[in-house]
């Protein structure tokens, strides 16, 4: 059975004959996580390729953290370099601005007046240990969370004041999760809480694909919002890789900040880039 160091051993001897980090995973990688490699490993070398130069092959990587970052985005590092540039994502957001495809999220907006019953759980996820939350309609919450499970109904509590949150997983949820690990057959519903700018915007962002970017400017004249108004409302945003405000970057192409940290978005844009045929995915609306 496979498993890290056998991984990066196998890695420099595979090298040795020329094959990149992505033909030794096509040869024996099934799932990243039979070879110990986290994204808790990752993100300080996407960190250390952020501080390098952006077309050029970033100086002070070990090469473990290179073949470690290979395999767990499933990419050759020159790849992953080309992915966190500026030119190829001032590109992307150009090649967006006619992309459509199939249904993969239907969006309901919940009415000022509802007070739903919510059920939530702590899941693990490819890109780190998340809440998710559901009512009869849909999933309703999602973040990124590093905190005890037994405090995470408090979270949820907080956000959805004065309705009834339990503990549970539902259909909803495991599809959402099942969705973000990669399975394009799962179609997923929110049920989105909101103003009506911020669900305006939130539902319009949900129409970028899989493996695209988008920028805030876009986003803008697409709602009639000021760009500043979808800042906010990226910084607001509580559905986190469903409603994906980590595909919003600067119209320059840098790819910019995000709530979760700099270095996740990266991640999970490189991700992304990877299982980009998933990504024709557009949005039902109701």
């Amino acid at each position: 059975m496979c498993n890290r160091n056998n991984a990066l051993e196998l890695a420099e001897a595979f090298a040795s004959i020329g094959l990149s980090g992505i033909e030794l995973r096509s040869n024996f990688v099934v799932n990243h996580c039979c070879m110990g490699i986290t994204i808790k490993e990752v993100l300080p070398a996407i960190g250390t390729l952020d501080r390098g130069k952006p077309e050029t092959v970033s100086e002070g990587l070990t090469a473990d953290e290179v073949t470690s970052l290979e395999l767990w985005a499933g990419l050759p590092f020159r790849d992953i370099e080309a992915l966190l540039s500026p030119k190829r994502n001032k590109a992307l957001l150009k090649a967006q601005e006619n992309k459509s495809g199939t249904v993969n999220i239907i969006f309901h907006r919940m009415k000022p007046e509802e007070q739903p019953r919510i059920s939530f759980s702590v899941e693990q996820t490819v890109y780190g240990q998340v809440i998710i939350a559901s009512t009869a309609i849909g999933v309703c919450y999602l973040v990124f969370y590093n905190g005890k499970a037994e405090r995470a109904q408090g979270v949820v509590e907080k956000h959805f004041q004065g309705m009834e949150v339990t503990a549970g997983s539902d259909v909803f949820q495991q599809d959402a999760l099942g969705y973000i690990q990669g399975d394009n057959t799962k179609v997923v519903h929110l049920h989105v809480k909101g103003t009506e700018e911020q669900l305006k915007i939130w539902e319009e962002l949900t129409k970028v694909p899989e493996g695209m970017v988008t920028s805030y400017g876009a986003l803008g004249k697409a709602t009639e919002c000021m760009a500043q108004d979808v800042g906010m409302a990226m910084g607001d945003n509580r559905i986190a890789l469903l409603v994906p405000c980590h595909r919003v970057i600067k119209s320059t192409g840098e790819i910019g900040q995000y709530h979760y940290g700099a270095r996740l978005k990266r991640a999970i844009i490189l991700r992304e880039a990877k299982k980009g045929g998933r990504g024709e995915g557009s949005i039902a609306h109701k």
